[in-house]
């Protein structure tokens, strides 16, 4: 009965004139739809709830009535309601069929100094970006996209709002190399994230809390995500500038020092995209010398899926005579290779075997 009485206010009653009592009855029906233990979240969904929130996320983006703190709230309560409903199963081909997408758009562009509206609309399409076909539908969405790379260039020290931007352009340019190619043209991707990467690289090193250091971490291994999966794109990877690949290997060394394995799997994986488009006179293989260094170190490391990724760029490389030459002066990492033979995993084998060949 409450919810039934709650959902007929916000669908008889005039957002415009009643903002504050929205503010309340939509924060009231957020907060019950957040409980996964009961069945309100369905109920919610089957009552249309997702679309009369479409309704009320429109009219607070073109009204000329609602304002101030009031705008601001309806904001924030419509969007962390969304979010919940794109828990419940059902919500997902739903929003196939809705205008959110360009919605929060204008949204985001709306409130782009409210850090808390832009971060609860990130958390939403955080969400959606798992979804196949939403994923899509961000990928193609230019203005979103644009929005995200701005974030990243102006919202520096909010870490948050940095991981939810990176974890939906990691998500949509995994995917969709529309996305990838658009941000590489016109988002200025690279320059965006190699000036983020540079300033969290940097504070690895203070001493903070374990909470905020966590976070730094976080946001390193996201970005690098996106910088592999644009990379993945040939137009992209072979046009490289030094910068990056320089920040490619120094990110690697302080992960493998610091045993940040995941973020260390990321750079690997964005040496091996560069790698593996080794056109002759790229600026990649121009500094092949240098990574080459970089990965006989990491033959040391004692990580089965670290040594697969390392293992896996040097056999990109291992077809230029002078890093064939530099391995074969490092006699104990050509022993290593060779013990790996002998290994039960055959992906360690196949990979040794490709730098050996």
């Amino acid at each position: 009965k409450i919810v039934h009485s709650l959902l007929n206010v916000i669908n008889q009653q005039n957002i415009e004139e009643n903002g504050l009592a929205f503010v309340y009855c939509i924060g009231a029906l957020k907060v019950l739809s957040a409980n996964t233990d009961n069945n309100i979240g369905n109920i919610l969904v089957q009552y249309g709830f997702l679309q009369v929130l479409e309704r009320h996320l429109s009219t607070c983006n073109t009204s000329t009535q609602l304002e101030g703190e009031v705008v601001s709230s309806l904001y924030t309560q419509i969007l962390g309601a969304l979010r919940n409903l794109c828990d419940i199963p059902a919500t997902e081909k739903l929003l196939e069929n809705t205008s959110f997408c360009g919605e929060i758009v204008k949204t985001m562009t709306e409130c782009y100094c409210d850090a808390e509206v832009l971060l609860n609309s990130c958390r939403v399409l955080s969400r959606m970006s798992l979804f196949t076909e939403m994923c899509k539908v961000i990928s193609h969405n230019n203005e979103i996209l644009d929005l995200l790379v701005k974030i990243i260039d102006n919202y520096t020290n909010d870490t948050q709002l940095l991981l939810r931007s990176c974890f939906i352009l990691g998500n949509v340019t995994g995917q969709h190399d529309h996305a990838a190619l658009h941000l590489h043209e016109h988002g200025h991707i690279m320059v965006s994230m190699l000036t983020l990467s540079k300033v969290y690289k940097g504070r690895l090193a203070e001493k903070t809390t374990k909470d905020k250091q966590l976070a730094v971490k976080d946001v390193l291994c996201k970005a690098v995500r996106v910088f592999t999966n644009v990379l993945q794109n040939k137009e992209v990877a072979v046009s490289v500038n030094p910068q990056l690949i320089k920040m490619f290997v120094s990110l690697g060394q302080v992960a493998s020092q610091a045993k940040i394995y995941e973020l260390l799997l990321n750079v690997l994986c964005g040496l091996n995209n560069m790698s593996y488009y080794n056109t002759a006179g790229s600026v990649f293989i121009k500094h092949r010398l240098v990574v080459a260094d970089f990965l006989i170190k990491l033959l040391a490391v004692e990580h089965t899926a670290v040594t697969i990724e390392t293992l896996s760029v040097l056999g990109n490389l291992s077809q230029y005579d002078d890093v064939v030459q530099k391995l074969c002066e490092e006699r104990h990492i050509l022993d290593i290779i060779c013990t790996l033979l002998d290994s039960d995993n055959a992906n360690l084998v196949y990979k040794s075997c490709g730098v050996l060949v």
